[in-house]
């Protein structure tokens, strides 16, 4: 299934595999590493998430604070019943790993940290028949036009014309996107003046219209400062945090925060 959705990131050619690579007819070879993920990316220079910030994540992620958000996520495309799956920036794939527990889906994830998407291919590595993760750009999928049934972009850049070739009419997108409350309690604890965030509104892109929205709002209790630097450190906020701001997360042991969500589906008209 995963040869009949990729085409070669090279010349666009059709793709198979091999025992240890994918091969196109014009011979272009990419190596599927030991974890399983592959690198298709040939023509962005390499980005992403450092090893640090994917562990920090996953240490994060996995301690579960996100899972009330994911199984909400699972819910929603699970009764889409999709058979093909893109998760369009899918970092250490915490939110791919549910997806691609749902039965008979193929499901794609691209990232241009290859941490990520080595991490991400471990996590999901009882779905190897099913799930394939790869080093690339979401604005330049290797993926054949009219292919996908659902591209998930959470927390990530809408690449709306690479999105809208590869999805089939009637599709979907389902996006993650934080709310005006995410994080206020995190905030809280390090600024003095806290602001709510300002969601940009989002708007079906040209061909699609607004399905469904949900709203995701609950409150976290993180024990521990590892857990509290680790969710720092996956966030905007750790990039323009002042030292001496972020040195305050050093005395506390507790923190409770809001986390606050919408997934938004949009549908492509047939």
């Amino acid at each position: 299934m995963l040869c009949d959705i990729l085409v070669c990131p090279k010349c666009g050619q059709a793709i198979s595999k091999t025992a240890g690579s994918f091969v196109c007819e014009n011979k272009h070879t990419y190596d599927i590493a030991s974890s399983g993920y592959v690198n298709f990316n040939t023509k962005f220079a390499s980005s992403g998430d450092s090893t640090d910030m994917v562990k920090a994540r996953s240490h994060f992620l996995d301690g579960g604070y996100y899972a009330d958000f994911s199984n909400v996520l699972k819910s929603i495309i699970t009764k889409l019943s999709p058979r093909t799956v893109v998760d369009a920036g899918c970092g250490e794939g915490y939110y791919s790993a549910d997806i691609a527990d749902i039965p008979d889906v193929t499901l794609l994830g691209f990232d241009l940290s290859k941490y990520a998407v080595n991490k991400a291919a471990k996590r999901t590595s009882k779905h190897k028949g099913n799930a394939l993760f790869a080093v690339c750009s979401i604005f330049d999928l290797p993926i054949k036009d009219n292919s996908i049934d659902i591209v998930m972009s959470l927390f990530a850049p809408l690449a709306v014309d690479e999105f809208t070739r590869i999805i089939k009419p009637g599709g979907h997108i389902v996006m993650g996107v934080a709310g005006k409350d995410h994080l206020l309690g995190l905030k809280k604890a390090i600024y003095d003046n806290v602001y709510k965030n300002s969601p940009e509104k989002v708007i079906a892109p040209d061909g699609f219209f607004e399905a469904s929205r949900e709203k995701i709002k609950y409150t976290v209790r993180l024990k521990g400062k590892e857990d509290i630097k680790a969710l720092f450190a996956m966030t905007p906020y750790y990039w323009k945090t002042s030292e001496s701001d972020a040195a305050k997360l050093d005395s506390i042991e507790e923190l409770e925060t809001l986390l606050d969500f919408d997934i938004i589906v949009f549908e492509r008209r047939a």
